[in-house]
C-alpha cells in the first residue's frame, strides 16, 4: 500500500490543491520466472475531482493479460 498526499502530486501542485490523498494498493504478479511485478489492484482518491484521478489511473493500467 502506498499513500500519497495530493500536495505531493503534479495535479495537486498545478491546481493549487493541498487537501486530499491518493492510496494505491498493489499485489505481486509473476512476470517471468523468478521476477515479480507489482500490479495496482485498488485505488482510493479523496480529493477535489477525485473521480477524474481514478478514471486516469484505470486507463493507464487497463490492459488485459
Amino acid at each position: 500500500m502506498s499513500l500519497l498526499a495530493l500536495a505531493d502530486t503534479d495535479r495537486g501542485r498545478v491546481a493549487g490543491e493541498t487537501t486530499g490523498f491518493i492510496k494505491l494498493i498493489a499485489a505481486p504478479r509473476p512476470v517471468l520466472k523468478g521476477t515479480l511485478f507489482l500490479q495496482v489492484v485498488g485505488m482510493t482518491a479523496v480529493a477535489p475531482a477525485g473521480g477524474e484521478l481514478i478514471v486516469e489511473a484505470h486507463h493507464s493500467g487497463a490492459r488485459r493479460a
